[in-house]
């Protein structure tokens, strides 16, 4: 019962991050926290608050090789997902795509404060 509470008050806290300019893909909402770059370079980063309909989560998208995904449970108010992937930019499509690779593994599975979940991209 008590994790439901505190995902209840984490989604209400959250719920601000979004709006008008939410990116809706199937039912999942992605709001970008800062300007896309128009140019990516390696290592660079995009975040994205994420709303599965279940919970709020901090989505990652960092340019690189190494075609990983992390899920990470180091704050209390949120949840983080890296994702690692070679990527030239950001647009709809490429987004749908990371939503269909995110869908594969299980980011949503209950972890512990400090825990963290690797797993490898296809």
């Amino acid at each position: 019962m008590r994790h439901s509470c505190q995902k209840e008050k984490r989604r209400r806290e959250c719920m601000c991050h979004f709006g008008d300019d939410d990116i809706v893909i199937g039912h999942i909402r992605l709001n970008p926290v800062h300007v896309f770059p128009p140019i990516w370079l390696t290592d660079m980063e995009m975040d994205f608050y994420m709303d599965d309909g279940d919970d709020i989560y901090l989505l990652t998208i960092r340019n690189n090789d190494k075609r990983i995904l992390t899920v990470l449970y180091t704050r209390k108010e949120i949840r983080d997902i890296v994702m690692e992937l070679p990527t030239q930019g950001i647009d709809r499509q490429h987004l749908q795509g990371i939503i269909r690779a995110l869908r594969s593994v299980p980011y949503a599975q209950k972890l512990r404060l400090g825990e963290q979940k690797i797993y490898a991209l296809k």
